[in-house]
């Protein structure tokens, strides 16, 4: 049995800790709008490289747990990467579908053959996916089911999320573990850039369902660890001071011919997106080692190093 007055402690200590860290943010973010008021009219190479201090974003976190994928992302350590579904699973997961049972590297690639399967009524087709990471087992299935009415999958994808989710934590020991030492830590899988994902994610900067992490948090409590809790103050906090769309500065529209480097409105080197490659180099190390979105006017960084837009909506802008 937990010593209750230990547990106090630790709770007291990490709220002291909590308190102190917004102080100490909140009088930072002061200063620096001081400075920025005093060198506002500083040369466009001075602003690039302020905005990209601005945009340092805590990734250490007490109350919640945001997470995305292996590496690290906006607000995410890429230590909490098993959290998600692109995280690939050393013992694979062994999923039923139909009448057979097959072994996937992720719950991404599983839930992309189940989706395939429920829309297209072909098992023949879900082999495939065995072999496929996460983004490529997307692609496929968007390949596949092009065309296809989804209705009935809409009816069923969160059944089939629990499921495969379950099996995920269940036959990898290690996952399980690392599950339930999250303790009654708020779980969200924070997405990087607002519009991507309304409904698994939070969208970036709160208003998504943030479904995945729900799910995390009911199976961590069917494995017997901590119930599902409800957004934590550190969370909205870092919401309302690292997520708003005045600090998503990367997903500002820019000029056909300006550099991509938020800040700089230096004209683009003839056939790149960047000045120069300074800032190209900035741009890259601040967005995980990602280019700028391929359409002209867009600054955001690609969805992945596979794709060249940072979304079909401006992959089919490009394109017209």
């Amino acid at each position: 049995m937990s010593n209750p007055i230990s547990s106090n402690i630790h709770y007291l200590t990490n709220m002291v800790q909590f308190i102190w860290d917004n102080t100490l943010g909140a009088l930072i973010n002061k200063i620096q709008d001081v400075f920025n008021s005093i060198f506002s009219s500083s040369p466009p190479l001075f602003q690039a490289t302020s905005s990209i201090l601005q945009r340092t974003v805590p990734t250490n976190h007490l109350f919640f747990i945001p997470f995305y994928k292996d590496s690290p992302t906006h607000g995410c350590s890429g230590n909490d990467g098993y959290l998600g579904n692109f995280h690939i699973c050393k013992n694979g997961i062994d999923i039923q579908i139909g009448n057979a049972i097959y072994k996937f590297k992720c719950s991404e690639s599983a839930f992309q053959a189940v989706k395939t399967f429920i829309i297209t009524k072909r098992q023949d087709l879900i082999r495939q996916f065995e072999n496929l990471e996460g983004d490529a087992s997307r692609r496929v299935q968007q390949q596949l089911t092009n065309g296809i009415d989804q209705t009935t999958w809409r009816q069923l994808n969160i059944e089939w999320m629990k499921y495969i989710v379950q099996e995920k934590f269940t036959q990898n020991e290690s996952l399980r573990e690392n599950l339930l030492a999250t303790g009654d830590k708020y779980l969200v899988e924070h997405c990087e850039i607002k519009g991507r994902d309304t409904f698994w994610t939070d969208d970036f900067d709160g208003t998504g369902q943030n479904m995945l992490g729900r799910i995390l948090m009911e199976i961590r409590e069917r494995l017997g660890g901590t119930r599902i809790v409800g957004k934590h103050l550190e969370y909205i906090t870092f919401i309302n001071n690292y997520c708003s769309s005045t600090q998503r500065t990367f997903e500002a529209i820019v000029a056909a011919n300006e550099c991509k480097l938020p800040g700089c409105q230096k004209a683009r080197y003839v056939g790149f997106d960047f000045c120069g490659r300074g800032h190209g180099n900035v741009y890259k190390t601040s967005n995980s080692n990602r280019e700028p979105c391929k359409l002209a006017t867009c600054g955001k960084p690609r969805f992945d190093a596979q794709r060249d837009f940072c979304s079909q909506i401006h992959a089919t802008a490009a394109r017209s």
